[in-house]
Order: C-alpha cells, then structure tokens, then sequence
C-alpha cells in the first residue's frame, strides 16, 4: 500500500469516528489529527500532544479536549494506549497495515516495538479454537527491565524504539 493511500485510510478513519459519534470535527480536533498524521510511528503522552499542539498554534487545544478525544479514539480503536507505569501511557495510531507488540522497561518507561512471532500467532490461534473464541485483535504487552549487559539498546534491527519522556 503506498504512503498517499495508507495516510488517506488513518485520515478517513479519525474522521469516520467522529461523524458516528454525532461530533462536529472542531479546529482542535482537526489539529489533533493532523499533528498525529504528520508524527505516524509517535508514542506519545497526551500531555507531550497538548504542548506540541498549543506550540504550533497557542490555544489551539485545552486539556479537557486532549483527553477526551484520546479516549475516543481508544475506544474507536483508531489509537492504542500502551501503560508505562501506574498512572501513565503512551500513545500511538493503531497499525492498520501490520501488527506489533511492545516491551515496556518499568524503570524507564521505555517502549520498545517488536513484531509478532509466527509460533506465538499460531498458539494464539490454537488457544482459541480449543476455547470456541473468535479473535477479532490482540494486544500484548510484556513489562519488564532490559538487561543493559547484555545489549547497549535492547533493541532488534527492524524494531522501533521510544524512550519515556520524564520532563513532563
């Protein structure tokens, strides 16, 4: 699928969730859209998105319009919400051409992406045929701490990989 297309289906999708919702598409919400289109790959906090939004055009979004339209989008499953400690999550657009997971280092906050292994679709599959569940998504999270010894970034090449933003 090219670029033009993929970002036409997200943009068409942030806009089909709110016309189902009876929700005027507002300056803020324009903005919040197109800001998340221009940043696709982003894990985010909403705090992170409220500041970077109001910096480009002060006033532009309140906290409250922020948070509510992230929850929406949740919800809509047009985003998805990672938690990164207790009270604190990450963001990101929902993978509409592939699918992945996230590693979640709990001294850090760090996220790291890594692609689903073929054994554990499989055992996915397995496990829900034995039960007579139909699987409509996943997620998986694994939280944990990366073994710095072992590896300087724990990371994988192909793999993407976002650091916590604790100035927030």
């Amino acid at each position: 699928m090219s670029k033009q297309k993929s970002s036409d289906l997200v943009r068409e999708r942030f806009y089909r969730v709110f016309l189902e919702h009876n929700l005027k598409l507002t300056r803020p919400r324009r903005a919040l859209i197109e800001h998340l289109m221009a940043k696709k790959g982003w894990h985010f906090q909403a705090e992170d998105l409220l500041r970077e939004l109001n910096e480009k055009s002060p006033g532009v979004a309140s906290r409250a319009t922020v948070y509510r339209t992230l929850d929406l989008l949740v919800e809509s499953e047009v985003l998805t919400r990672t938690r990164v400690h207790e009270n604190s999550y990450r963001y990101e657009l929902a993978d509409i051409e592939g699918h992945h997971h996230h590693m979640v280092d709990i001294r850090t906050g760090r996220v790291l992406e890594f692609t689903g292994d073929e054994d554990l679709h499989r055992m996915l599959d397995r496990i829900c045929a034995e039960k007579g569940f139909k699987e409509h998504y996943h997620v998986l999270e694994v939280y944990g701490e990366f073994d710095t010894a072992t590896s300087a970034d724990g990371a994988v090449p192909g793999d993407k990989d976002e650091q916590l933003d604790r100035s927030n």
